[in-house]
């Protein structure tokens, strides 16, 4: 709206005001008009009106590119300010951290108590097939095997148990040593080719082996004061062809080898012997119960899952028919199968004969010769178990690398 600056200079100058100096106040008030519309008549009565520029208008082309570049400067300056949010917060984070005191849990500095732990630890010994001979060739020399192997791995059983119960485990009170025979400590004849190749009859066998394992557990009985000897019978020994269930275990070669074993060391009373008349035998340690067994009650294993299904399904078998005569166990304890083997309620042991014929043609995993060692902790039964290697360097056989043929 455009006023006549004579008119308005008169009007201001009959209410007795200096057009020079009359503010907006007084303008809007002698004219009546608004203040905003009084602000700017009274800078073109002052000489300092603004001329109005005239902006031509923008081509659309150019103004979408402003456009355009306007969003992309927003956006930027909103991912700025944000990240200068984010920084600021991880600032005072860290400065709300840094404050707090450093509270070092007592039982850090709290000396640890030296005082032994009772335990029991048990060595289980099967499957030893005293008197067999495994011939290296026909196995790649992956193993070999005859009596004096035998002999020396049988005296590494008992000296690598003691040194690993003593040498490399600490802080433990032992009450003394399980020493569990499960069987199979003899070939036997009851297959021909087991006859034709055996090194040692088996009443040879008997009567050589008696020695080596009286040292042998007097020895344990030296190192831990007391041995106690749970005993059952493996299928090898037996005296008939074909495996029967009347008398099983009296006409077993096994249950004879440990009967005159207990009479040989009937005088030393640090060692007691439990020769099972049936097939398993029970006993506890710390009230941990375990069923002994040979194994050979169970079949199959030649399946992808190997020896799985026959234990896992053989041992719940078994734990129906024992809960059901009221004897239930904890741990099932088995050999036979020659494959050291810790499942979470059964431990099937290795083999001191270890890799043989029968293994290479059926295509059996290599495992070398080993016994199976564990602790057994008054609350909490079963707890460290290890493998007791048994294989030495003196039986100097084995060649550096295996024979392959060039052409």
């Amino acid at each position: 709206m455009s006023y006549n600056l004579e008119a308005v200079r008169k009007a201001v100058t009959d209410a007795g005001l200096d057009p020079a100096t009359a503010g907006r106040y007084d303008l809007g008030r002698v004219l009546g008009i608004s203040e905003w519309k009084a602000r700017e008549l009274a800078a073109q009565l002052k000489g300092k009106a603004k001329a109005k520029v005239e902006t031509p208008p923008l081509d659309p082309i150019e103004e979408h590119k402003l456009q355009k570049e306007n969003r992309e400067l927003r956006r930027q300056l909103k991912e700025t300010l944000e990240k200068q949010v984010v920084n600021q917060r991880y600032q005072d984070f860290i400065a709300e951290i840094a404050a707090k005191p450093i509270c070092q849990p007592a039982w850090l500095t709290k000396q640890p108590s030296y005082k032994k732990h009772t335990v029991t630890p048990t060595a289980f010994l099967s499957d030893t097939h005293f008197g067999e001979v495994v011939s290296a060739p026909e196995v790649n020399w992956a193993n070999k095997y005859d009596v004096s192997i035998a002999e020396l791995r049988l005296r590494n059983f008992f000296h690598n148990t003691i040194k690993f119960a003593h040498k490399y485990l600490h802080g433990m009170d032992y009450t003394g040593i399980v020493l569990a025979l499960g069987g199979d400590l003899f070939s036997g004849n009851i297959h021909d080719e087991l006859k034709e190749t055996n090194e040692q009859t088996i009443g040879e066998a008997i009567l050589h082996w008696l020695g080596p394992m009286e040292a042998g557990i007097k020895l344990l009985a030296d190192a831990f004061g007391k041995v106690y000897l749970p005993c059952v019978v493996g299928n090898h020994p037996r005296n008939t062809q074909k495996p029967r269930h009347k008398m099983r275990v009296r006409d077993n070669f096994d249950w004879l080898f440990y009967r005159l074993l207990e009479r040989n060391i009937t005088g030393d009373k640090r060692v007691t012997f439990d020769v099972s008349e049936s097939s398993d035998f029970y006993y506890q340690v710390f009230g941990t119960r375990y069923c002994l067994t040979h194994g050979d009650q169970f079949r199959g294993g030649s399946g992808i899952s190997g020896i799985l299904t026959p234990v896992t399904l053989g041992d719940s078998r078994k734990r129906k028919r024992s809960q059901s005569i009221q004897l239930p166990y904890d741990y099932l304890l088995m050999g036979h199968w020659h494959q050291l083997l810790w499942l979470k309620k059964a431990i099937v042991n290795g083999s001191m004969k270890g890799f043989d014929e029968f293994a290479l043609d059926n295509n059996y995993d290599y495992e070398p010769p080993q016994q199976a060692f564990w602790i057994t902790d008054p609350q909490h039964a079963v707890t460290l178990h290890a493998p007791i290697f048994v294989e030495d360097d003196a039986e100097g056989w084995r060649k550096p690398v295996p024979h392959v043929a060039t052409v």
